[in-house]
């Protein structure tokens, strides 16, 4: 399940909105589009830890475009040096969670985080 997180980069203090795999377990290296800056992160079920020098074999660089860069938070969140945690739904009425996800980020991708 693909789904947006967003970076703190303290190099040129901007923030970062990617879309990353959740499901695997890698490692991911996150190129700021402003500065440069390597962002290394660990994804292991479903959560994002700043321990980027993970044991996985596999390590995905992602280079996003320049648009995916802002002074200002699009989820208006404080700065974190971990993604936000996936949380699992608990809600029993919704039997689709990625049918859910996928409409919520096609909203976000729309009309934005605001």
């Amino acid at each position: 399940m693909k789904v947006f997180q967003e970076f703190y980069c303290g190099e040129c203090r901007g923030y970062i909105l990617v879309k990353l795999n959740m499901s695997l377990n890698h490692v991911v290296e996150v190129v700021c589009p402003n500065c440069d800056h390597h962002h290394l992160r660990n994804i292991k079920d479903g959560q994002i830890f700043e321990q980027g020098h993970g044991t996985g074999a596999y390590k995905e660089e992602i280079c996003p475009p320049k648009s995916a860069y802002s002074k200002e938070s699009r989820v208006n969140t404080p700065p974190r040096r971990d993604g936000v945690k996936i949380e699992k739904p608990e809600d029993v009425n919704q039997r689709h969670p990625a049918a859910a996800s996928m409409l919520n980020e096609r909203w976000f991708e729309i009309y934005g985080g605001r």
